[in-house]
């Protein structure tokens, strides 16, 4: 009917046409219309034109959203069935669009159809076929316009990776190297690439964003998280490929983040997830919600890494955003993990290859209140076994976020640009710690990103007494002098911490009570608060998260407390010192490069005792 009603007037106008195949939905293997085949071998040159039918999720409050009951009663309204569609098209016409996408001169198509990089007639790629995948290509962008960019995906991965000439290329290298028929190898890649790759479906990603949704607000009295922050991230990636490095408390994080980039149209990630993650039923949602599965061992797997880099380069050249946990796993003591680098690496050397202008880094701090996983950390430090992932432990999982655990905080550190790290011309080999310093340096600035809360706070104070109970007023008083630090440090905060005042003190010793972190004892004549023996880890956990704040302080206490019991009264000797007890922790916790280390203990220096420059010249180690 678009068709008819948008016909030339010109009697010797001819308009043919020809179905391409349907990139909304995964199908192994897409033909083409013989019709569109037959119109291509004719001499003419005519204009091609790529139109799709749209089907938009219904308009509430401004805005078109599919919520979580849309797709559990009826559907996908994006991707209705036939009667859905007949429905649609009588009760509520303006949700039907048609969108056209970029058109073409045949005669074109054939000059990028015969480039020598990429798809093409010497790869055995017919025609049709490529025409069909540019159709699918430029109706998708021209899709993404209308609905935004929070299903921007691939749709045709193994037309542009898989059949591609560079990766067969590869898999012929990799056979002939192994001795083994090139058949064999392809279908092995082949399955390594389907074992591996996220198939992100729109349905399940609305479909596991409401229920990420249902359960933050279950479970957290908010999601938080920095709106300018967030636009300056979205910002740079219009321009370059981004790879979110996210800290790793909970797993939960993922959805978190998933949800936060939903909520703001922006596009999903594409995340390494452990394989041990993709069990039934949870494996095939994760999949086609964004996740791509790694195994935890493949050294010896050449064609295994073959695939894993080839698809990662892929992402990279196409500007999908990537995201993965630098720490591997998820910190059990709350500080932050020593990072693993293998995937950083393929990101360094696809960029040292030139597959994008830049690639920007994205370091990632997602703070709790509090977590459900803390008591099974705190029982895995004292001895006991990992829970295996399975769908019973699912079950425990979610049932444990009926409890309320407070706010969720996001913060985006400070982005890092590969393009202003690594010069391309200097070989990779020469230039060896590029990946660990840039590693060490995205767990810095996590970090230092990382929010202080209120519940972190006051278990810092309660374990600084030991195993001491205190009363709301005494827990008032050992919070002060760390209130002050804070304020005076300029320290980043998830929210008011609001912990000067009784009341507040009381609410947030009520909240670690009610989970079972603090013991809340009635004393003969007021309420008392502990951390019993049982409880130390999970509060260790909260205190952990945020220590990194307080090290070179307390670093800075020691080397003084050193020097003067040795007599010295020079700052060459508290420096001395202070490098010293750096190197002693450096496998504890993660420091600034050196220079910028010392401006940091001078920095304290000046906090503690301004003047203390003069005074130790003066040898007045008595008032530093």
């Amino acid at each position: 009917g678009w068709l008819d009603r948008r016909r030339p007037a010109e009697d010797q106008a001819r308009i043919d046409w020809a179905r391409i195949p349907n990139s909304r939905r995964a199908v192994s293997r897409r033909r083409v219309d013989p019709r569109l085949d037959a119109r291509l071998a004719e001499d003419d040159d005519p204009l091609l034109i790529p139109l799709r039918v749209v089907w938009r999720a219904p308009e509430r409050d401004g805005r078109r959203r599919v919520r979580l009951g849309d797709i559990l009663t009826l559907g996908d309204p994006r991707d209705p069935n036939w009667l859905l569609q007949r429905f649609t098209l009588t009760s509520h016409p303006e949700r039907v669009h048609i969108v056209v996408g970029e058109p073409a001169r045949k005669s074109e198509l054939i000059e990028r159809w015969k480039v020598p990089r990429g798809r093409g007639p010497s790869d055995g790629t017919m025609l049709a076929e490529y025409v069909a995948v540019q159709g699918g290509l430029a109706l998708e962008r021209a899709e993404r316009g209308l609905r935004g960019n929070r299903y921007k995906v691939p749709k045709f991965l193994r037309e542009d990776l898989y059949d591609s000439r560079q990766f067969q290329q590869g898999v012929a290298r990799l056979a002939m190297q192994a001795g083994t028929p090139l058949r064999r190898m392809q279908q092995r890649t082949a399955r390594y690439l389907k074992e591996i790759a996220a198939t992100h479906s729109p349905y399940v990603i609305d479909l596991v964003t409401g229920v990420t949704g249902w359960l933050i607000s279950r479970a957290h009295k908010e999601l938080e998280y920095s709106q300018d922050e967030l636009n300056a991230v979205s910002d740079l990636g219009q321009r370059y490929t981004l790879v979110f490095l996210p800290s790793h408390k909970s797993n939960f994080d993922h959805l978190v983040l998933q949800y936060l980039l939903y909520e703001n149209e922006l596009p999903p990630n594409h995340t390494a997830g452990g394989i041990n993650m993709n069990f039934f039923p949870v494996g095939p949602f994760l999949r086609r919600s964004g996740i791509f599965f790694i195994r935890r061992e493949f050294a010896d797997n050449e064609p295994y890494k073959f695939v894993l880099r080839q698809y990662v380069d892929y992402l990279i050249e196409k500007r999908f955003p990537l995201e993965w946990y630098i720490e591997g796993g998820r910190s059990r003591s709350g500080k932050m993990r020593e990072p693993r680098m293998g995937l950083l690496a393929y990101v360094v050397d696809a960029y040292r290859r030139g597959l994008s202008g830049d690639v920007v880094i994205v370091p990632v701090s997602i703070a709790y209140d509090q977590i459900s996983d803390v008591k099974s950390y705190a029982a895995e430090q004292r001895g006991e076994e990992k829970e295996r992932e399975s769908f019973a432990w699912l079950l425990k999982f979610v049932g444990r976020l009926a409890h309320s655990f407070g706010g969720i905080h996001v913060r985006f550190g400070e982005p890092i640009s590969l393009r202003e790290r690594i010069d391309r011309s200097v070989p990779a080999e020469e230039d060896r710690l590029t990946v660990p310093k840039l590693a060490f340096e995205v767990c810095t600035r996590i970090n230092a990103a990382t929010p202080i809360t209120p519940t972190s706070l006051v278990t810092l104070a309660l374990l600084s007494r030991g195993a001491r109970a205190l009363t709301v007023y005494e827990t008032l008083g050992v919070l002060e002098p760390f209130l002050d630090y804070v304020k005076r440090r300029d320290l980043p905060i998830s929210v008011p911490l609001g912990l000067d005042t009784p009341e507040q003190v009381r609410e947030a010793l009520d909240a670690l009570a009610s989970n079972g972190v603090v013991a809340r004892n009635e004393g003969p004549t007021e309420i008392v608060y502990g951390i019993g023996h049982e409880q130390h880890l999970a509060a260790a956990y909260y205190r952990n998260t945020i220590i990194h704040f307080f090290v070179t302080g307390a670093i800075t206490e020691l080397a003084l407390a050193e020097m003067v019991a040795a007599g010295a009264t020079s700052e060459a000797a508290l420096t001395e010192r202070a490098l010293a007890l750096r190197d002693l922790f450096k496998f504890e916790f993660f420091f600034a490069e050196r220079d910028e280390w010392l401006t940091s203990v001078h920095r304290e220096m000046q906090l503690a005792r301004p003047g203390w420059e003069g005074l130790l010249q003066e040898g007045d180690t008595d008032s530093v």
